[in-house]
């Protein structure tokens, strides 16, 4: 586990292509092994002798549990890392469309989709993809659930809230006057 800990850490630059991504499924397949051995009689009786020297009288877990919950630390740590890199991918591939772009001056006929608004589609949608293909489905089913969190307040905190979408003084009067118009 510390070891890969270690390298964990010196893989941060790019965890899609990096070494992140093997480290992330060798901590899911030994998750997933010790979860299975901790059942065969002799590990029963491995943690019943545990518990019994300790003082104790019954089982409480299993003779992994504490390994088994410090690698899914490491697997969530792991997935967060990566979440936290496609947004900073998705962040830097939108700052033309968050600088230029502003809802409320658009015509209806610019209401279609902004080319710099496609330059952060694809970034989301490329990473998604190379996710999906380096992971297992139960890791990138929790990555794209965090992902999606993310998404979903940059949306509405870079994207959504910079923008007005009414002028200030239309607004104001709506305020004060709001059977005026």
């Amino acid at each position: 586990r510390l070891r890969r800990v270690q390298l964990m850490r010196s893989e941060q630059e790019d965890p899609l292509v990096s070494n992140l991504c093997p480290i992330l499924c060798t901590v899911d397949h030994l998750t997933g092994v010790l979860g299975t051995w901790a059942e065969p009689p002799f590990f029963l009786q491995l943690e019943q002798q545990k518990v019994e020297e300790e003082g104790g009288s019954e089982i409480q877990g299993t003779v992994f549990d504490k390994t088994i919950a410090q690698l899914e630390y490491l697997k969530s740590e792991m997935v967060s890392n990566i979440v936290e890199w496609i947004m900073f991918s998705i962040r830097s591939k939108s700052r033309e469309y968050r600088k230029e772009v502003k809802w409320f001056s658009l015509t209806e006929a610019e209401s279609e989709a902004q080319p710099d608004a496609c330059l952060l589609l694809q970034a989301l949608a490329f990473h998604l993809e190379t996710s999906h293909s380096c992971l297992p489905s139960s890791v990138f089913t929790s990555l794209w659930q965090r992902l999606a969190e993310q998404m979903g307040e940059f949306f509405l905190e870079e994207l959504l809230l910079p923008n007005r979408f009414l002028p200030v003084q239309k607004f104001t009067h709506l305020l004060l006057f709001p059977g005026s118009i």
